[in-house]
């Protein structure tokens, strides 16, 4: 997909929707402090772009869960969402220590 400057989160979901891409997202099993995020190129790839719309767009933040708007992106065994939350936005003034 080549980059467009101000494509919107849900521009990114509706390019993708059409490709039924599917993001497993759920805790390890192994270890309960990893989320796997998991999918094939197409659906990793959507993933990628839609965090390069969240970074860029005016809106700060943006949400797919497999229980609410975005369920068609993810498999039927996901059990964990996304939030997506750019920091240092004026609406939020809240920041992320670098640490």
């Amino acid at each position: 997909m080549k980059k467009k400057d101000n494509i919107s989160p849900d521009q990114i979901c509706n390019i993708y929707a059409r490709k039924r891409v599917k993001l497993r997202c759920k805790l390890m099993t192994e270890d309960k402090d990893y989320v796997l995020i998991e999918g094939t190129k197409d659906a990793l790839e959507f993933l990628g772009n839609l965090l390069l719309a969240c970074a860029n767009f005016t809106d700060c933040g943006f949400s797919i869960s497999p229980k609410e708007a975005g369920r068609i992106f993810f498999s039927s065994d996901s059990d964990k969402g996304i939030y997506i939350h750019r920091v240092s936005c004026k609406k939020c003034h809240n920041d992320v220590d670098d640490d």
